[in-house]
């Protein structure tokens, strides 16, 4: 009888630190290697075109600037920065700051891989960019 008591306990024990392990993992996300690199969306403005840019690096980090070259006083140089991962095609960016304000969004690559679309979770395009 104690015999069978320890091998169930073992095998529950077994069974659960593997389903944390995966739980764990798919909770934390990946980064798909596709959008490393740097990423602009150019729109007419009143005062010239606006630029917006996103950067993913490797390592986990991105950066999102905006900034219209005809108005100097205007231009971001440092930016935002968010820690961002991808799943299931989903981006999602975490700011880097002490809020962690998150944003989520579907996410399609052109066939050519130049052209990044960003949506909303509802639905609606907020970025088309391409990619330098």
């Amino acid at each position: 009888m104690t015999l069978m008591m320890v091998a169930i306990a073992g095998v529950g024990f077994a069974s659960c630190g593997g389903d944390d392990d995966d739980d764990s993992e798919q909770s934390a996300g990946s980064r798909d290697a596709q959008l490393v690199g740097t990423w602009y969306e150019y729109s007419k403005q009143q005062y010239g075109t606006e630029i917006l840019g996103f950067t993913f690096e490797n390592n986990g980090k991105a950066y999102y600037n905006e900034w219209n070259p005809n108005r100097e006083s205007e231009t971001t140089k440092d930016g935002q920065k968010f820690d961002w991962t991808t799943k299931d095609g989903i981006l999602t960016l975490v700011e880097d700051d002490e809020y962690k304000d998150t944003e989520s969004y579907k996410y399609v690559l052109s066939s050519d891989g130049k052209t990044l679309t960003l949506y909303s979770m509802n639905g609606n395009v907020e970025y088309t960019l391409t990619k330098q």
